[in-house]
């Protein structure tokens, strides 16, 4: 059985290696692909540009995504997906150092999780299993959406 792809949406290299880590601790083995700002995530999404080939980039299971970012940031990542009812099956776990009005926004926008960035590993590994919880489990349907394809629109 193929394992399910993590997309982590995420400009800092410090936080991608906390989360590696984070993963590697809760035993979570499956492929993380990594894209840098809210833009590129949709560009994933939709496999469009260099994620076309979907061997390469297979759609997540779930999304984590971090809420400042250039170009495109996570709250505006979120008001996208709102708006794809294609992609209402993917968990989507917002980790960040927001705090109060902030986590109520992103509720708000459809995120099923908030992981707040500790800055310690010990703290974000214990929030990482948590929300591994939340989602990891479930039976989840496969994302019926079509890739990209060259002249198609």
């Amino acid at each position: 059985m193929t394992k399910r792809t993590i997309l982590v949406v995420e400009d800092n290299p410090d936080d991608v290696l906390l989360f590696h880590q984070a993963m590697h601790s809760n035993r979570i083995a499956n492929p993380i692909r990594r894209v840098e700002n809210g833009l590129e995530a949709v560009a994933y999404l939709e496999g469009k540009g260099k994620y076309m080939d979907r061997e390469a980039f297979p759609l997540p299971c779930v999304m984590f995504t971090d809420l400042k970012m250039p170009f495109m940031n996570g709250f505006e990542l979120l008001e996208w997906l709102k708006g794809k009812p294609e992609y209402s099956m993917m968990p989507v776990i917002v980790f960040t150092s927001f705090k109060g009005e902030e986590v109520k926004r992103v509720y708000s926008l459809g995120a099923d999780y908030f992981v707040a960035k500790t800055g310690s590993l010990d703290g974000f590994i214990e929030s990482i299993q948590e929300a591994a919880g939340e989602w990891w489990w479930c039976e989840q349907p496969a994302l019926q959406v079509k890739a990209c394809q060259p002249g198609a629109f």
